[in-house]
């Protein structure tokens, strides 16, 4: 272990020597492992909607992590292939002009490699070589907690989805960079588009990124325990630009 300390005098010395050292900054390791935050409590801080049915007009782009746990429980006995079957019909019957944007699974480190370890340790599956035919014999959250069973899917998904006329798109590793990049091209036609995921770090993005009047959303769908919400990032700027004046300032507004 390293320590660096930029002093401006040797009196200086004491004061960096005054509290514990340790392997790893206790304030955010939990033994081993990193400390989990709550980064879900950010979209609280932001005004939000109930879904409107004017999202038929827009352009969806989805978060193909989001989507892959999304999908109602895979049906048993049942095969792969019927599996991506029902993936292609959740797509066109609620999002019909969509780009799925997934995950990449190169294997190098990255920024959610950490909580990716985390719910992997939670699970246990064995790597499956299936195709169409292969009846799965796992639930769907043991088999997408292995990384590689996920990304043999993921393949599987990309032929079908293009197949039925859905716009795939996959980055080298984590997704949300290519997710927001997506929309904000689509946007910049002036096209309507909708991110479709429940990612805190998507929100916090495209807050941060959308230009001024720009026409995007992003759509939490709602759930069995939660209902949907509609975030307008030109909404949102425009309160927290006025909210600056009183104190407050958007945590990830740009100032733009």
């Amino acid at each position: 272990m390293r320590i660096v300390c930029v002093m401006k005098n040797d009196t200086d010395k004491s004061e960096y020597f005054r509290y514990e050292l340790a392997p790893r900054p206790p304030a955010l390791f939990d033994g081993t492992c990193m400390r989990k935050t709550d980064k879900s409590s950010f979209a609280t801080l932001f005004v939000h909607k109930a879904p409107e049915a004017t999202l038929c007009l827009a352009n969806f782009v989805i978060d193909g992590g989001y989507l892959l746990h999304a999908t109602a429980t895979w049906p048993r006995p049942s095969k792969y292939g019927e599996i991506c079957e029902l993936y292609v019909k959740h797509i066109l019957q609620r999002y019909p002009s969509s780009t799925v944007v997934f995950d990449g699974y190169s294997g190098s480190p990255s920024t959610k490699g950490e909580e990716q370890r985390r719910r992997a340790a939670k699970k246990f599956c064995p790597d499956i070589v299936f195709n169409d035919q292969t009846v799965v014999t796992v639930s769907q959250t043991d088999f997408l907690s292995n990384g590689k069973n996920k990304a043999r899917l993921i393949e599987m998904l990309k032929g079908r989805f293009e197949s039925a006329g859905v716009s795939v798109r996959q980055a080298t590793d984590d997704a949300d960079l290519l997710v927001v990049n997506t929309a904000l091209d689509i946007a910049s036609s002036g096209t309507q588009v909708c991110v479709v995921g429940n990612d805190t770090d998507l929100l916090a993005m495209l807050i941060a990124r959308t230009p001024q009047g720009g026409n995007v959303s992003m759509l939490h769908p709602s759930t069995s325990k939660n209902v949907g919400k509609l975030f307008d990032m030109c909404e949102i700027q425009k309160k927290h630009r006025r909210d600056e004046g009183r104190g407050f300032i958007c945590p990830c507004y740009d100032g733009r």
